[in-house]
């Protein structure tokens, strides 16, 4: 249990339920407003992928091990690169 949820449940729990389209909202807004992001992005040929330690959001890998190793074998989710995809 992490400490957000040992200290407010009801947050925490109204977190999980909606952090990925919060995550995709902020992410669109983001990617509209900065040219040269967005131009970046569209361009961006190969699966999008956010290098870190974070199982959720990211590969479950630090930025050299996600490069080593194949998506198939990626312990994390990688929510945000396919929100960043998905825009």
């Amino acid at each position: 249990m992490s400490w957000t949820q040992k200290l407010i449940p009801e947050v925490s729990e109204q977190w999980e339920h909606e952090e990925c389209s919060i995550m995709e909202f902020c992410c669109k807004n983001k990617f509209n407003h900065c040219i040269h992001a967005r131009q970046a992005l569209i361009q961006a040929k190969a699966e999008l992928v956010e290098g870190t330690l974070n199982k959720k959001w990211g590969s479950g890998l630090d930025a050299v091990q996600t490069k080593e190793c194949h998506l198939d074998y990626w312990p994390g989710h990688n929510v945000m690169g396919q929100i960043l995809m998905q825009i």
